[in-house]
């Protein structure tokens, strides 16, 4: 309980003037292990897509539940202006479709789509001349 007390809430770590919302993503913990991912490797993604627009809290890795947090930093509220009529509701609406469909978190983004075909390769028997299937694995 010491360490669990010990460690910084959200509300500490973000300063005088938080934002009272908060993004909240609950994370399948199978999908991520199948595609090699972490939590921390997410964290730093987050931070470097955004530039510490956001404060980020995640929870441990060997958690039940993988949750990540975030919430607007002190500068990026100060950088809303309501006469626009663009609302913190529609920048964390906008937020949330750029973390689903544009934010890579693993590969190059260069590649857009990869396709695989089969490849038949042949081997010449030396006695009958004739063409056999070549065996991958022996």
């Amino acid at each position: 309980m010491s360490l669990y007390q010990g460690m910084p809430q959200m509300d500490e770590m973000i300063g005088s003037n938080p934002s009272k919302w908060v993004m909240r993503f609950v994370l399948d913990k199978l999908k991520l292990t199948y595609k090699d991912l972490d939590m921390e490797r997410i964290e730093k993604t987050i931070h470097a897509y955004f530039q510490n627009q956001f404060h980020v809290m995640i929870s441990d890795t060997n958690a039940q539940q993988l949750v990540v947090r975030l919430r607007l930093s002190d500068g990026s509220i100060d950088d809303i202006d309501d006469s626009e009529e663009y609302t913190t509701c529609m920048m964390l609406k906008e937020t949330m479709d750029k973390i689903a469909n544009e934010m890579i978190l693993k590969g190059f983004p260069e590649i857009t789509k990869v396709s695989f075909s089969k490849y038949n390769e042949n081997d010449y028997d030396p006695v009958t001349g004739a063409a056999v299937p070549k065996k991958d694995y022996n």
